[in-house]
């Protein structure tokens, strides 16, 4: 068979075309790129203000780059626009202005990441295809970056891994520690922290945040570090800077396949789930598995499962002892995913049985009036209960806004015109019964 040769660069259509490098003359090869579609914009603060010097990734809509680590996020950039089946994408850096312009883009909707950890894209990160010029907002953020260096050298080593944990003083004296977090990269691993990992969060004032983790080079050693703290009564933000000096990896690296799972080993186990409710009926949406390796090994990863029969689903994962934990990929997040331990073997197959929430679901129509994009903050309370709990956020531009999967429970939906809290919302509330789904006007 021969092979797929890849070409590509930055800011350009990639092109895919088998065996021409094997085949190509004495003369060499040249071969064209396109610049392809192209999106320009500017990047502002909550305030207004250019945001200067912020390296943003745009690429397809369903690419499934995103992560907690902005090191991971180009990690996975790379392998995606690699792999036989990869698709457009391009990096590009605000200038003084906070303009930006990218090119090469696919067709369809598009994604906006931010690769820096003191920054998130609060706004816009879903652009359409009509989309030629697009107004982004950028919301600082707290986060890390480590840079691991080999001890020997003092060099950036290639295959960096880190672990990350923060703990937190909030502005009432409330202490809280979290460490739940893993990242990947090239000469260094960074972790951002903010409300999509916590919600409500937004509704809190940090003042004081310490990060803490471990790092290391491939399967080597790991070291563990802890930042500077990073104290503002006003608000905590900005990035904490750490160089951290490890070992050379005990072994060799060998390379693999682009589309090869990311865990250390490279080995892969298949997992097949039988997935009812608690009623014993079976589930049949769209399945989401992440999974978390055990013991010294933190790597962790997540796939769609693919629907084999009625309640049966099959997915591929790295091979060792795993923390899983599976949930309806249109979870709304108020109900929890189904978690379980289970060893799973290289080249062997696992059977699973996952029993999950049935949960119910809200269609909340636009006021009458309002046009174009508005916004919705959805939390609940159990029964009885005086304060509401979560806080998850929506926008669209349709006449209403479908939300599934949701915890049976009293629902309060702040709907507005605008993302300014500050602004009085039209406020709905609504009992919501498993199994059943509401209109709520």
């Amino acid at each position: 068979d021969s092979r797929n040769d890849i070409f590509v660069a930055n800011g350009y259509l990639r092109r895919v075309l088998p065996g021409v490098i094997d085949a190509q003359d004495a003369d060499g090869l040249v071969v064209v790129l396109e610049a392809g579609r192209v999106l320009a914009g500017r990047v502002v603060d909550d305030a207004g203000t250019p945001v200067a010097g912020l390296e943003l990734l745009t690429y397809a809509a369903y690419g499934g780059i995103s992560h907690v680590s902005p090191s991971q996020r180009r990690l996975r950039a790379e392998r995606a626009v690699l792999g036989v089946a990869g698709y457009g994408q391009c990096r590009a850096t605000t200038d003084g202005r906070g303009e930006v312009r990218f090119s090469g883009l696919p067709s369809g909707d598009l994604a906006v990441l931010s690769l820096d950890p003191g920054w998130s894209i609060v706004e816009s990160r879903r652009v359409s295809e009509q989309d030629l010029s697009v107004l982004w907002t950028a919301q600082r953020q707290l986060g890390v970056r480590v840079v691991v260096v080999d001890a020997s050298t003092g060099q950036p080593v290639e295959r960096a891994a880190g672990t990350f944990g923060l703990e937190v003083t909030f502005a009432n004296g409330e202490e809280e520690d979290f460490s739940q977090w893993v990242g990947r990269g090239k000469g260094e691993v960074s972790f951002v922290f903010g409300p999509e990992l916590m919600p409500g969060l937004e509704e809190r004032v940090l003042t004081r945040v310490v990060f803490y983790g471990t790092a290391r080079s491939g399967d080597g050693p790991r070291v563990s570090w802890r930042a500077e703290p990073i104290e503002d009564l006003g608000g905590a933000t900005g990035v904490a800077e750490v160089r951290v000096e490890v070992e050379p990896q005990a072994s060799p690296v060998v390379a693999t396949d682009i589309a090869q799972s990311e865990d250390e080993s490279g080995q892969t186990a298949t997992i097949e789930f039988d997935v009812r409710y608690g009623d014993a009926a079976p589930f049949e949406g769209e399945l989401d598995v992440r999974w978390r390796a055990q013991g010294e090994s933190a790597n962790e990863d997540s796939a769609r499962a693919k629907k084999i029969g009625v309640g049966r689903y099959r997915a591929e994962v790295a091979a060792g002892d795993l923390r899983l934990e599976v949930a309806d990929r249109y979870a709304s997040g108020s109900l929890p995913a189904w978690t379980g331990d289970l060893r799973c073997i290289a080249g062997q197959k696992t059977l699973a049985y996952v029993t999950l929430p049935r949960g119910c679901s809200a269609t909340v129509t636009r006021p009458a009036g309002w046009r174009g994009e508005w916004f919705l903050r959805a939390s609940w309370r159990p029964p009885g209960a005086a304060e509401w709990r979560g806080s998850w956020g929506y926008s669209t531009d349709e006449a209403s806004l479908g939300l599934t999967v949701l915890r049976p429970a009293e629902w309060r939906f702040e709907l507005r015109r605008d993302t300014a809290l500050e602004r009085d919302p039209i406020v709905r509330t609504v009992s919501l019964v498993e199994g059943e789904s509401a209109i709520v006007e």
